[in-house]
């Protein structure tokens, strides 16, 4: 499994994951700051695989989502 970061924080500690069988979802919630989140919610480099945090999304000339690296 891969290790999941808070995407408006950036830390992969203290992250609570619990299932949500009402959504179907996975819903995530950051001990350090404590934002919520789903995977829904979590955008991964189409190029390295790295997940992007908030503000942080870019795009290439051929529409792709992109880290800044």
């Amino acid at each position: 499994m891969n290790t999941i970061f808070c995407p408006e924080c950036g830390h992969s500690k203290n992250i609570d994951r619990n299932y949500n069988y009402d959504t179907a979802q996975t819903e995530y919630e950051c001990g350090f700051c404590g934002e919520t989140f789903t995977d829904n919610e979590l955008v991964y480099c189409e190029i390295c695989g790295e997940q992007i945090l908030f503000g942080e999304v870019y795009h290439n000339d051929e529409g792709d989502t992109i880290c800044a690296d």
